[in-house]
C-alpha cells in the first residue's frame, strides 16, 4: 500500500511537469526580422532599422548584416512604426502588428536619395575706423 502511495505521488509529480512545461514556455513578445534591400536588389549592410511603439515610446534598434537581414525579438505588443534608413538612400518607414508569438516580416526597398550638404558663410565684413584727426592739414 505505501509503494502504491509513492508510485501515484510520483505519477502526480511528473504528469503536472508536462502539463505546466509547455504553458512556462509561451510567449508573450512577438518579432520583427526582414531584410534591407536597393532599387536593384540588391542587399544594404550597415542600414539602420528602428521600432518604435507609439503607445509606449519603446524603442528599439537594430543593423543589418552583411547579407542585409536584421532581427529586432522580444518585442511587446504594439503595432510599431518600424523605419529602415542608410545615409544616401530615402528613408522609409512602415506599420507593423508585433502579436503574441509571433514573427512579423518586414522588408525594405531602400531609393536612392539625393545628399544634402549645408554649407554655412558668415561673412564678416572688416572694421575700418574713420576718423577727421588723421587728415587735418592740407597743403
Amino acid at each position: 500500500m505505501e509503494r502504491t502511495r509513492a508510485s501515484l505521488g510520483s505519477l502526480v509529480v511528473i504528469v503536472a511537469t508536462l502539463v505546466a512545461a509547455p504553458a512556462l514556455a509561451q510567449k508573450t513578445t512577438g518579432d520583427i526580422t526582414g531584410a534591407v534591400a536597393d532599387a536593384t536588389g540588391a542587399m544594404i549592410p550597415g542600414a539602420a532599422v528602428t521600432a518604435v511603439c507609439p503607445d509606449t515610446g519603446l524603442t528599439r534598434n537594430a543593423t543589418t548584416d552583411a547579407q542585409g537581414g536584421y532581427s529586432i525579438p522580444e518585442l511587446p505588443i504594439c503595432v510599431y512604426r518600424v523605419t529602415a534608413e542608410l545615409q544616401g538612400f530615402k528613408t522609409v518607414a512602415r506599420e507593423v502588428q508585433v502579436a503574441v508569438n509571433t514573427l512579423a516580416k518586414v522588408d525594405f526597398k531602400l531609393e536612392v536619395g539625393t545628399q544634402s550638404e549645408t554649407v554655412t558663410v558668415q561673412g564678416v565684413s572688416p572694421l575700418v575706423e574713420f576718423s577727421d584727426k588723421l587728415n587735418n592739414y592740407v597743403d
